[in-house]
């Protein structure tokens, strides 16, 4: 049986309103942290362990009425490089390896120093999670390749990034980094030197409540969610639909500018070229990986689907319609169901259109009859 589900990608867009930095008329603190951390996704809540584990009082504060975001919106996996789930599966693996995989991937655009600190630093740090944390983080080869010479892809059991942000959530408990949601801050109160004093934050029902700190991590991802910021950095994005969290408003980038922070790289974005129309869930990138393909409107194949995954939505979008199908056989459907929620959702919602020949499949995805041609 043949199998495949209808996918675009682009960006779409919301705007909120402005934050800043306070320097004049600063408030008293109501209360103060020795740390306070701005977004409880994964990278804020690993920040609250890393600063609880150094003995110090932190509070983590989220906007939303749960934390959700990017991680949750993601497959949950995070690479590793020498982990003991590597050394385990009999993989030798080191950062030099890492590095140089991803200067070739890049073409030699990376950061050579922040590559060279994430390579040096991922393996203990997830080894960290795991063994001190009670994180369990396995050694995943669904996605081997794609630049990496070795498997370094480390997922939590379940595979989705919403395990992995509940895992972290327990951790943060565990190790008492206190958590608050519906707390969004909107402004850093800061002395003359540019060094962060304490925080505004809004709360339900007009509360304002104003926080000291010894120091601040900012934990709020990125800007797709804003309009204004993506169309200055990527302007052939501007008019795209966007498919992530959209609290990802760009403010930590902003706060740090005003701070007078550097920025880099602002051109980049990750557009996997996947996400199903108009169900809105991601079709699982190993079923590519494993050897399906894609085929645009008119049946036809047009472009190496691993080639850059991260970047595949613009090769579909070029395509008529700016829409293609991702195509693949019912082995490979399901091997995938037992391991993806994704693809268990998209059974769910009836997003699959299936044939048990070309011709069948051609008919239910209303493409020209031409088998030679979906057969790429």
């Amino acid at each position: 049986m043949l199998e495949s589900a209808p996918v675009g990608r682009s960006f779409h867009t919301v705007m909120e309103g402005s934050m800043g930095i306070i320097r004049d008329h600063i408030p008293p603190f109501e209360f103060s942290v020795d740390v306070a951390v701005v977004g409880a996704g994964a990278c804020g809540l690993t920040a609250a362990l890393a600063a609880r584990d150094a003995g110090r009082e932190v509070l983590v504060l989220e906007r939303d009425a749960r934390p959700w975001g990017s991680t949750s919106m993601s497959l949950g996996a995070v690479c590793g490089v020498g982990t003991a789930a590597q050394r385990a599966a009999g993989i030798e693996d080191d950062p030099q390896s890492f590095y140089d995989d991803v200067m070739a991937k890049t073409e030699g655009r990376a950061d050579p120093a922040l590559t060279r600190l994430i390579a040096r630093e991922s393996g203990p740090t997830l080894d960290w999670l795991t063994g001190h944390h009670a994180v369990p983080l396995l050694l995943d080869f669904k996605w081997t390749g794609l630049g990496h010479s070795r498997p370094r892809l480390h997922i939590p059991p379940g595979r989705n990034g919403e395990e992995l942000l509940g895992l972290l959530q327990n951790a943060c408990g565990r190790a008492g980094a206190e958590i608050m949601t519906e707390a969004r801050v909107t402004d850093l109160y800061a002395d003359a030197d540019d060094r962060v004093l304490g925080l505004r934050i809004e709360r339900p029902g007009g509360v304002v409540e104003h926080l000291g700190c010894g120091a601040v991590v900012l934990a709020t991802c990125g800007f797709g969610g804003n309009h204004a910021m993506v169309a200055a950095n990527i302007p052939e994005m501007a008019n795209a639909k966007y498919f992530g969290h959209e609290g990802n408003q760009g403010d930590g980038i902003l706060w740090g500018q005003a701070l007078g922070a550097a920025v880099g790289d602002m051109t980049a974005y990750q557009g996997l070229g996947t996400l199903a129309d108009p169900q809105q869930i991601v079709v699982p990138h190993p079923l590519l990986i494993e050897g399906g393909f894609l085929a645009n409107a008119e049946g036809r194949r047009f472009t190496h689907e691993l080639a850059n995954i991260s970047g595949m939505c613009v090769p579909v979008l070029a395509q008529p319609g700016g829409i293609a199908w991702v195509v693949f056989d019912g082995r490979r459907h399901d091997a995938c169901v037992v391991h993806s929620v994704e693809q268990r959702q998209l059974v769910e919602v009836g997003a699959l259109r299936r044939g048990d020949t070309w011709a069948e499949l051609e008919q239910a995805c209303r493409v020209p009859a031409s088998a030679a041609r979906l057969a790429g």
